[in-house]
C-alpha cells in the first residue's frame, strides 16, 4: 500500500503527517499543560530535562502537568514548536499516537505557516506541502485509507529497524499501535477495513510476541502469538497467519515441547502460501526434531526446505518481501536457524560450518549491524560448537566482543548464552580453571541482563 502522503489526524489543534519515505512533521495549534506533558513523554525526558530543553524551570513544568488547560507564554508555545520540529520520526508519531489516545475534544486551527523571508521557491513548495499535509489531515480524521496506511507505514517502519532500538521501547511503540487499531475497530463496519485494522493489529500483536520471546517471556508471548494469529485467521491474511504459527512453534520448542511446536507448524504449513512462508516452517520444523532427539528428521526438513526457497524466488511472499525487517526469513536467518539445529543434536562441526556462513550472508547483507541481535546470537551460537569440539579458547575468541555489550542488548541472547553455560558445566571442563572462569564470566554476563529487564 503506497501513497505519496499519508496523513494520521490526532484531535484538532495537532496533526502527524507522515509521507512516503516515513517521515513525519508534528504541528500543534495551541499548546496547553496536557499536549505540553505529551511531548515529555514521546520524547521520553523526565520533567528535569524537558525543562532545560524549554529553558524553564523544572516547576513550570511541572504545573503544567498538574493544570493541563494552562496555555504558556508565547516564547514558550515557540520553544515547544521547536522542540517537537527537532524530535525524531518515531517521537513525532508517538506523539501524534498519544493525543489520540487523548480524545482531545478542544477545536483548534493549526496554525498557518508562511514562506520564509527569502521566498525562495523551495520554501513555497514546503510551504504549500505543508499546508496541504494539515488539510488532508482534516479531512481524514474518519478511519479511512489514508488513516490505516498511516498505521501499516508506521508498524512495517518499526518491523524493518526491529533489531536497531531497546526492544522495550518497540515494544511500546507496536502497542500504541495496536491500541489505536482496536480502538478504530469500533468505528467502522466497512468489510475492507476491518481486514486492514485486523492485519495492523495482527501484525503488531505477532511483534509485540516477539520481542516477549526475545526478552524471555515466553509465557506473555504465547497468549500474543495466539491472539495475533486470531487476527490473522479473521482478516484472510495467510502469510501472517503462517508466520504467526511458526513462532508459536518456535515458542513451544523452547519451552521443551517439541510436539507441541511440531502441531503448530504442520498447522502452519497447511495455511501458507508456497514460497518464504514454507521455507520458515520448514528451518522451526527443523529445530523442533531436533529437540525432540530425532536428527533424521531435522535433516529431511531441511532438505525440503530447500525445495521452498526455490518457490520463493519465484513467487513474492506479502510479509518477507513486501515489509521484510523481522518479517524476513533470508539465507542469513536460515543458516543461523540451521546452527541452532546442529546444536541441539550436539554436532559441533556442523555448528561450525553452518554459524561461519551464516556470519558471511550477515556481513555481506547488513554490513554496518556487527554488532545486532542476529550476529551476536550466531557467534555464541559458534562458541557453543566449538566447546562442542573441545576447543574452550576458540569459544572464548567468538564469546569475546558479546560479553562487552552494554546489558540493554543481552535479554534477547540470554537462552543462547544459558546453553554455553550448560555445556561449560559439563564434567570435561570441571578441572579446567580457565573454563570455571569463563563460566562465571558468563554468569555475570547473565545476571546483568537479568537486572536490565527487571
Amino acid at each position: 500500500m503506497t501513497a505519496t502522503v499519508v496523513t494520521h489526524t490526532p484531535p484538532e489543534g495537532s496533526t502527524v503527517a507522515v509521507s512516503g519515505n516515513g517521515t513525519a512533521v508534528g504541528v500543534v495549534g495551541t499548546w496547553d499543560g496536557r499536549r505540553a506533558k505529551l511531548l515529555r513523554l514521546a520524547r521520553r525526558f523526565s520533567t528535569e530535562a524537558f525543562a532545560l530543553k524549554l529553558g524553564v524551570g523544572a516547576r513550570t513544568v511541572s504545573k503544567w502537568e498538574s493544570q493541563p488547560d494552562v496555555v504558556p507564554r508565547i516564547e514558550i508555545q515557540r520553544a515547544l514548536d521547536t522542540t517537537l520540529e527537532h524530535a525524531t520520526t518515531y517521537e513525532q508519531v508517538r506523539f501524534g499516537l498519544f493525543l489520540a489516545a487523548e480524545g482531545d475534544t478542544s477545536p483548534e486551527a493549526p496554525r498557518t505557516v508562511h514562506p520564509g523571508p527569502s521566498g525562495t521557491t523551495d520554501s513555497l513548495f514546503a510551504t504549500a506541502t505543508r499546508s496541504t499535509m494539515l488539510d488532508a489531515g482534516r479531512i481524514g480524521s474518519r478511519v479511512g485509507d489514508d488513516v490505516i496506511a498511516y498505521l501499516f507505514e508506521y508498524v512495517h517502519s518499526l518491523s524493518r529497524d526491529y533489531t536497531e532500538r531497546p526492544l522495550i521501547e518497540e515494544f511500546a511503540d507496536f502497542q500504541l499501535i495496536r491500541d489505536q487499531a482496536v480502538g478504530l475497530l469500533e468505528r467502522t463496519r466497512r468489510p475492507s477495513e476491518l481486514a486492514d485494522l485486523n492485519v495492523v493489529i495482527g501484525e503488531s500483536t505477532a511483534l509485540m510476541a516477539s520481542i516477549g520471546f526475545d526478552l524471555g517471556r515466553w509465557d506473555d508471548a504465547a497468549m500474543l502469538a495466539r491472539a495475533a494469529t486470531m487476527y490473522a485467521e479473521n482478516a484472510g491474511h495467510a502469510s501472517l497467519e503462517a508466520w504467526t504459527l511458526g513462532l508459536q512453534g518456535t515458542l513451544a520448542f523452547w519451552a521443551g515441547k517439541p510436539e507441541a511446536a511440531l502441531d503448530h507448524i504442520e498447522l502452519g504449513l497447511t495455511r501458507a502460501p508456497s514460497g518464504a512462508s514454507r521455507f520458515r516452517l520448514r528451518y522451526i520444523a527443523a529445530r523442533a526434531h531436533a529437540v525432540a532427539g530425532n536428527p533424521q528428521g531435522a535433516a529431511q526438513m531441511l532438505q525440503a526446505a530447500q525445495r521452498d526457497r526455490e518457490d520463493a524466488e519465484r513467487s513474492a511472499d506479502p510479509l518477507h518481501d513486501g515489509i521484510g525487517g523481522e518479517f524476513a526469513f533470508d539465507d542469513g536467518r536460515a543458516a543461523a536457524c540451521a546452527t541452532s539445529v546442529w546444536l541441539a543434536v550436539n554436532d559441533g562441526e556442523r555448528v561450525e560450518r553452518a554459524a561461519e556462513q551464516a556470519l558471511r550472508l550477515y556481513a555481506r547483507d547488513a554490513p554496518d549491524r556487527s554488532t545486532a541481535s542476529p550476529v551476536f546470537g550466531t557467534r555464541i551460537d559458534l562458541a557453543a560448537g566449538r566447546l562442542l569440539m573441545g576447543d574452550l579458547a576458540g569459544a572464548e575468541a567468538h564469546l569475546t566482543p558479546v560479553l562487552s555489550a552494554p546489558p540493554s542488548t543481552r535479554m534477547s541472547l540470554s537462552g543462547r548464552m544459558g546453553t554455553v553455560r550448560r555445556l561449560l558445566a559439563r564434567p570435561q571442563w570441571q578441572r579446567n580453571s580457565h573454563a570455571g572462569e569463563l563460566s562465571s564470566t558468563v554468569s555475570d554476563w547473565l545476571s546483568a541482563g537479568d537486572a536490565e529487564l527487571s
